[in-house]
């Protein structure tokens, strides 16, 4: 049975079942994991502008307790749910284009989609992820740590917007397909 359902799934062309069920699971994990990649940062960023909001010109929170927990539950979705929607998404877009012979890694706007796709993830596990936990970790800290909420925040804020842009710019070249 795994036998045949792997079988039809290769022999799949776009108009086939088999690879509009594949299509639709790509776009519905994107949409999910992209999405709630953008969701938790909008989310994270709204309840760190309240906490900011008695000392918005230290770039301090006011309310560090409340930041942490914004940051942590945030984190908690994106690291547990996004995440994997992200992957799926991937490998499905992957799987698209090694099932249908219409697409290719010669085609701009399949090795565009791939680098920003790749890109993201490495933004993300790399810079975003690693500083989100440092800035969780000095809003939990008091005296010196706390010090560094500010400088922590400003490079979260960085991280988080460059990783939007990949998001954005990665949409416009798969709905787009430039060189096609």
């Amino acid at each position: 049975m795994y036998h045949d359902a792997v079988s039809s799934l290769l022999a799949a062309g776009f108009n086939s079942g088999p690879y509009q069920v594949l299509l639709v699971i790509h776009l519905l994990t994107a949409g999910f994991g992209f999405g709630g990649a953008a969701m938790t940062a909008f989310a994270t960023r709204r309840a760190i502008n309240d906490a900011l909001e008695d000392s918005p010109e230290s770039n301090e929170p006011a309310h560090p307790a409340a930041a942490a927990v914004a940051q942590r539950s945030n984190h908690y979705v994106l690291t547990r749910f996004a995440d994997a929607s992200v992957y799926v998404a991937g490998l499905t877009g992957l799987a698209a284009v090694l099932l249908d012979n219409r697409w290719n890694f010669r085609q701009c706007w399949v090795t565009i989609g791939f680098v920003l796709y790749f890109t993201w993830v490495a933004l993300a596990h790399g810079a975003v992820r690693p500083t989100t936990q440092k800035l969780i970790a000095a809003l939990d800290a008091g005296g010196s740590e706390r010090r560094a909420v500010g400088r922590l925040l400003r490079r979260w804020r960085a991280f988080d917007a460059i990783s939007s842009l990949v998001i954005v710019a990665a949409i416009a070249v798969m709905v787009t397909k430039p060189g096609l």
